[in-house]
C-alpha cells in the first residue's frame, strides 16, 4: 500500500531506501547495478535510444533508466541526484522520534495520512469559527484549508485562509501563528519524516531509483502469480522477490534469503512518485 501525501507531478518514478542489514552487508552499488542491467529487457538498445535522444534534444537524464547507491560511500551523490524527488514524499515505514529514525512494522499499521489529515480538519473547523466570530458582520463565512504535507509549508508565515462577504468578495486572512505552532507540534509528535530524511539517516544503506515506470521493464515484475511468483505483479513486494531471487542465484546473499527479508529491510518506498 502506498500513501500519497504530497504534490502530484508528471513523474511516475519509483524509489526505495534499504537499511544497513547484516543480510545485505556484502552487497555494493555495483551488485545492484549489475543485477538491474541483467534484468532490464533490452538494456543496451534502451541506452542507445536514450543516447540518441540526448544528441537530438540535448537533455540527459542521468538516472535513466535506474540508479543505485551504496550510502556508505555514495550518500552525497545519492542526495544530489534524488533529493528533488524524495523531499516531497513522506516515509510510509519510518517515523522520526526525538531525532531518531524508528522503523514501524508495516506501512499498513501506520495510516499517517488519516491521522494527520483528521487533525488538520479539526484545526480548520476551530479556525473558521474563531475568524467568523472575530470578523462578524464583515464576512458571511470563512473557508480554511490547513491540510499540508510538508513541515516547511506549515511554517510559512504567508499562510492564509479565505474570507467571503455578502457579495462574494474574497479577502485573504492571515492564519494566526498559534495555529501553525500547534500544527508543527502535532507533526513532530506524530513523527512524520520525508523519504529524503530517511536517505540521509545513518541507518540507510542503499537507495534504488527507477525513472518513469522503468521498473516495469525488469524481468518478472509484470508476470502473473500463476507463473510461480508469491507476490502480486507490479507491487513493491514483487520487486523485492525479483531482486532476492537474483541475489540468491548469484550468491550475493546468504542461502535462504527471501523477498520478505528484503521487504523487511526496507525503510521506505514509493512506487509512483507522481
Amino acid at each position: 500500500m502506498k500513501i500519497r501525501m504530497n504534490y502530484v507531478s508528471n513523474s511516475s518514478s519509483c524509489s526505495s531506501v534499504i537499511e544497513d542489514s547484516p543480510l545485505l552487508a556484502s552487497l555494493t552499488s555495483a551488485d545492484w547495478d549489475g543485477m538491474l542491467k541483467s534484468l532490464y529487457k533490452d538494456y543496451d538498445e534502451a541506452m542507445k535510444e536514450h543516447r540518441r535522444e540526448i544528441e537530438s534534444e540535448g537533455i540527459e537524464d542521468w538516472a535513466y533508466p535506474f540508479c543505485a547507491f551504496d550510502l556508505k560511500t555514495e550518500r552525497a551523490e545519492a542526495e544530489k541526484e534524488l533529493a528533488g524527488i524524495l523531499e516531497y514524499w513522506n516515509s510510509n515505514r519510518c517515523v522520526m522520534k526525538n531525532g531518531r529514525l524508528v522503523k514501524i512494522k508495516s506501512e499498513i499499521d501506520f495510516d499517517i495520512n488519516e491521522d494527520w489529515v483528521e487533525y488538520c480538519r479539526r484545526m480548520e473547523d476551530r479556525l473558521e469559527c474563531e475568524l467568523e466570530e472575530k470578523y462578524r458582520g464583515k464576512f458571511d463565512y470563512v473557508s480554511a484549508d490547513l491540510v499540508v504535507y510538508q513541515r516547511r509549508y506549515i511554517n510559512d508565515i504567508h499562510m492564509y485562509v479565505n474570507g467571503y462577504d455578502s457579495t462574494g468578495h474574497l479577502t485573504k486572512i492571515k492564519v494566526p501563528r498559534k495555529y501553525m505552532n500547534a500544527m508543527i507540534a502535532k507533526w513532530d509528535s506524530i513523527g512524520i519524516c520525508t523519504n529524503l530524511q530517511v536517505l540521509q539517516n545513518e541507518k540507510a544503506r542503499f537507495a534504488i531509483h527507477f525513472d518513469e515506470d522503468e521498473y516495469c521493464m525488469l524481468d518478472g515484475v509484470t508476470e502473473d502469480q500463476s507463473c510461480g511468483w508469491e507476490t502480486e505483479a507490479l507491487s513493491y513486494e514483487r520487486l523485492c522477490e525479483v531482486f532476492a531471487k537474483w541475489f540468491v542465484q548469484h550468491g550475493k546473499v546468504p542461502a535462504g534469503f527471501t523477498w520478505k527479508d528484503l521487504y523487511d529491510a526496507t525503510l521506505t518506498y514509493n512506487m509512483h512518485e507522481g
